[in-house]
């Protein structure tokens, strides 16, 4: 048995390249490669410069509070969405000790709320 094939060493041998042409192109793709390297290292750069503060809602002036109401009239359901303090519409923003007090200020059993 053979381990090489007759056909195999009549074939050319495939021509070597010009080895200025393998540089040339070895630096283009090593420029590509430190171009995506750096785009990358610059987009990690950002530490969330843009976030927003978040303004919670004062609840001592007891503002008016605009809900959406929901669900069929034998069950109804309110959620809070916003509040009017002096002509100005504001979303509600509060921590959870924030809606503890709203529960107590404005849900309180019993408590009526006009349509």
């Amino acid at each position: 048995m053979h381990l090489f094939f007759p056909a195999a060493r009549n074939q050319p041998r495939p021509l070597r390249r010009n080895p200025a042409s393998v540089a040339r192109l070895r630096a283009i793709f090593g420029r590509g490669a430190l171009a995506s390297i750096l785009l990358v290292a610059v987009g990690c750069d950002k530490h969330g410069e843009s976030a927003e503060v978040v303004h919670h809602t004062n609840l001592a002036g007891k503002p008016t509070v605009i809900y959406l109401l929901f669900g069929d009239r034998a069950d109804p359901r309110l959620l809070p969405v916003a509040t009017t303090i002096e002509g100005q519409v504001a979303p509600i923003a509060l921590s959870a000790q924030g809606w503890k007090d709203f529960d107590r200020i404005y849900l309180r059993s019993g408590t009526k709320v006009s349509l």
